[in-house]
This record gives C-alpha cells, sequence and structure tokens, in this order.
C-alpha cells in the first residue's frame, strides 16, 4: 500500500523457489497463496535438485508440478506467470522454454549471453504473441489438492518425507502418464468451484479439513 501512494502505476512482481517445499512457510514467512494480496504478478524460480546440477529433463514431473501450482494462484490474480530457469546444459533452453510453454508460463529473461541464439528467438515470439499468452485458464478436470494447513502442522521432516510420497508422487505419476490435471488450493474447497471446475479430486494426505471443506468434497 505505501508504495502504491508513492506510484500508483508500479508493477509488483513477487516469487520464490521451489514453491511446494515444506521448509518456504517457516524460512520466507508466506505461501505463494498470498500473491494475490500484494502482487501485481507472480513468478516461479525453478531449481531441481541433485546437488544444484538443475538436471530439468529428470526433474521434469517436479517442475510442471510447481509451475501447475503457481497457474492455480496465477488464474485467481487473472495474471499471467513466469519462471526463471538455470540453464546448464545444451538444449536446455529450448526444453525449459517448450515445458513452460505447455504450463502457460512465460520465460523470464536469460542473461545467458553465450547461448542468445537459443533463447532469444523463443523470447522474441513470446513478445510477438504476449496477448495470446496472457491470462491462459486450465481446462484440466483432474485435481490434486495442494493443503498450506497440512504441510505447516507437522515437523519439517515428516512433511518432506510426506509431500515427497504423497502430494508430489502423485503429480509425478499423472505428469508420466500424460494426464492433465491442475492444483486446487484451499480457497477452491468449496461447492462452486469443485461442481464447475473439477470431475475427479485427489487429496493426498490431506489431515487437516475443515468441516465446511469436507461438505464441499462430498
Amino acid at each position: 500500500e505505501k508504495v502504491k501512494k508513492i506510484n500508483p502505476d508500479l508493477i509488483i512482481t513477487h516469487y520464490l523457489c521451489n514453491n511446494t517445499h515444506c521448509s518456504i512457510l517457516p524460512c520466507a514467512g508466506l505461501v505463494i497463496n498470498d500473491y494475490p494480496d500484494f502482487a501485481d504478478q507472480i513468478g516461479y524460480e525453478s531449481e531441481p535438485p541433485l546437488y544444484r546440477n538443475h538436471l530439468y529433463v529428470y526433474y521434469r514431473p517436479l517442475v510442471v508440478a510447481e509451475m501447475k501450482y503457481m497457474r492455480a494462484v496465477a488464474e485467481k490474480m487473472g495474471a499471467g506467470m513466469w519462471t526463471y530457469f538455470y540453464e546448464r546444459r545444451p538444449g536446455d533452453h529450448t526444453w525449459n522454454w517448450l515445458m513452460a510453454l505447455s504450463q502457460g508460463s512465460r520465460l523470464w529473461w536469460n542473461a545467458d549471453t553465450t547461448a542468445e541464439n537459443q533463447w532469444g528467438p523463443l523470447v522474441a515470439w513470446e513478445a510477438k504473441y504476449q496477448n495470446i499468452l496472457a491470462g491462459l485458464d486450465s481446462m484440466a478436470n483432474i485435481g490434486v489438492f495442494f493443503s498450506i494447513k497440512d504441510s505447516t502442522c507437522i515437523t519439517y521432516m515428516e512433511t518432506e518425507k510426506r509431500f515427497q510420497y504423497g502430494f508430489l508422487s502423485v503429480c509425478q505419476a499423472l505428469s508420466d502418464g500424460h494426464v492433465q490435471y491442475r492444483i486446487i488450493l484451499e480457497e477452491d474447497l468449496n461447492g462452486q468451484t469443485l461442481l464447475k471446475k473439477i470431475k475427479t479430486l485427489w487429496l493426498p494426505n490431506a489431515r487437516v479439513l475443515s468441516p465446511t471443506e469436507l461438505e464441499a468434497i462430498r
């Protein structure tokens, strides 16, 4: 509010990395579900693990799940989203751009000048068709629930294991099977949203649900 008073036309963007990791709330003090309260546009810093080698081809299901989570928030804002990658290998730029485009995400400008012949035409294509790429909505009718309450009410290590074996495992299985899905947020757990958008709902390890949310699910 203070910044907007100084410059009403300023565009505020915000992002986190590893959106689904259980340390985000205790370490950063917020989750991406809160972005619509203060950000005009949002992004995702994509850092797949394995000793910081950023093997995007192998961690594709994880990156897709995190971009779908970001897409669920972006749709509520009526805004687009962007993803920042750390390309390391030949072909990473093209692979990551196609992966981001498939999830309705724009590519953050790349500072890798040595590979400009790879990413330059891709970014130029985005700029040319930016009106077509803006405000995209998922058409998937399979929903996978991501629970903030459930992920922060128990110990760190148990949460980490539970997300690996629960939420992210379901997302990876769907991606490996080429099944389109969307992420469902806690605010989506109402009868109107579920009936309008969802035919199949996954609730992996959802142990913290209110009576209102349970009734909507039923």
